[in-house]
């Protein structure tokens, strides 16, 4: 799960029924896809469902963020979480059944809002929500 605040205090909460790790963001930014990142976290993992292409998908974020660091923007965001290059926006076949992404949020931390996309983000326009 990523936690976030009005303050813009950033938390990345990997939980087991034994465990749970917080993970803070480096230089602001922290991401998280479908798999364990925290050491402790990948013992608790079925390898039933293991997907393989989340680790793709994290890293693309990754590289996005160096790349892109300084010059951050809602667009460019809304653009990368769409983009099937390696994946980020994912739709694949999982024990013979189909699956993607089913929504996606960016938050627009102090400014008491979020933009939602219900729905895989490559189809689906998202949302503003003012709370």
């Amino acid at each position: 799960y990523l936690i976030a605040d009005k303050n813009s205090n950033l938390a990345r909460i990997e939980t087991a029924a034994e465990e749970i790790v917080v993970t803070e963001p480096k230089d602001g930014f922290i991401a998280t896809t479908n798999h364990a990142l925290s050491p402790q976290m990948k013992k608790y993992i079925n390898p039933a469902f293991r997907f393989e292409n989340s680790v793709e998908r994290y890293n693309r974020v990754l590289n996005w963020y160096e790349k892109t660091k300084g010059k951050i923007s809602v667009e460019n965001m809304k653009k990368i979480l769409s983009d099937h290059e390696r994946g980020v926006c994912s739709h694949f076949k999982f024990a013979g059944e189909t699956t993607s992404t089913i929504w996606s949020w960016i938050s627009l931390l102090g400014r008491n809002a979020v933009e939602i996309c219900d729905g895989s983000p490559c189809k689906n326009d998202y949302i503003a929500d003012y709370f």
